[in-house]
């Protein structure tokens, strides 16, 4: 996948802490997938896939809100190349933690705010909660995590918690889009521009060909992806529009989900025990 230039942190003078954060909106979808907790005793032959959704997006912790265009669209292609292959089909849960704003986030003064970080954290302990309870019902159950933005981030803290091997063996894939850490090209994404990294390896050792992260060209979350300060603005504000030049929304339209929704069928399509 092809990737722009860094630009320096130095651009974000020209623009507000209000603007950058508004660059992670992102589009719902008015399709729903089942989420949160299903009380009847689990499939454990069905893979599991637990997505992580970003800023302004939902389920919040009342289960309100829909999940991000990226997520519906990935579990989307994937239960369609499960039924063409006559696989059991996966279940959907979403995480459900407090929806962010953008403007909350431009009021706790974006990454330099602990604030922010509490809540990523704690996101994070949630998603390790939400793995150990699906491992202690179905304990082979094949489990992948998605992630969006925001929701990327989050996967990265959780991934970096992850250090035992029964912990490890809990995951069998991780797909993320559009993450704030992407380390490629230097300084890469917006955490690792303001010095906030979870992972290190960005791809964990563990998990192998089982991790895959993709960022769009130009996209001013994961990826400075502009030569100049100016072009930066502009992508910014078409962001914010909530135009289709922004590339932080595109993940569902340059088919990006259809090779997430593919490798996650390679690595739990089948359904089964986890090896």
């Amino acid at each position: 996948m092809r990737l722009a230039a860094v630009v320096r942190p130095s651009i974000f003078r020209l623009v507000s802490y209000a603007s950058i954060v508004s660059a992670f909106l992102m589009a719902s979808s008015s399709v729903t997938t089942s989420g949160g907790r299903a009380n009847a005793a689990p499939d454990c032959s069905r893979p599991l896939v637990v997505g992580v959704h970003g800023v302004g997006e939902g389920p919040d912790e009342y289960g309100s809100g829909n999940p991000s265009a990226p997520l519906n669209d990935t579990i989307k292609r994937l239960r369609n190349l499960q039924t063409a292959r006559k696989s059991p089909e996966a279940e959907a849960l979403f995480l459900r933690y407090p929806t962010i704003s953008a403007h909350t986030l431009a009021d706790l003064g974006f990454w330099g705010n602990g604030s922010f970080f509490a809540a990523v954290k704690n996101a994070s302990r949630g998603l390790d909660r939400e793995v150990s309870r699906a491992r202690k019902a179905c304990p082979d159950r094949r489990i992948a995590l998605v992630g969006y933005s925001l929701g990327a981030w989050i996967i990265d803290d959780y991934l970096a918690g992850q250090d035992t091997a029964a912990q490890q063996r809990a995951i069998s894939a991780v797909v993320l889009y559009g993450d704030p850490e992407w380390p490629i090209p230097s300084p890469g994404g917006l955490a690792r521009e303001f010095g906030h990294v979870h992972i290190s390896p960005y791809k964990p050792q563990w998990l192998r060909e089982r991790f895959l992260s993709m960022c769009l060209p130009h996209d001013v979350v994961c990826n400075a992806g502009h030569d100049t300060a100016g072009a930066r603005v502009q992508q910014l504000a078409a962001c914010v529009a909530g135009l289709p030049g922004c590339a932080h929304r595109r993940y569902q339209l340059d088919g990006v989900t259809r090779r997430g929704a593919q490798a996650l069928f390679g690595w739990t399509g089948g359904g089964g025990p986890q090896k």
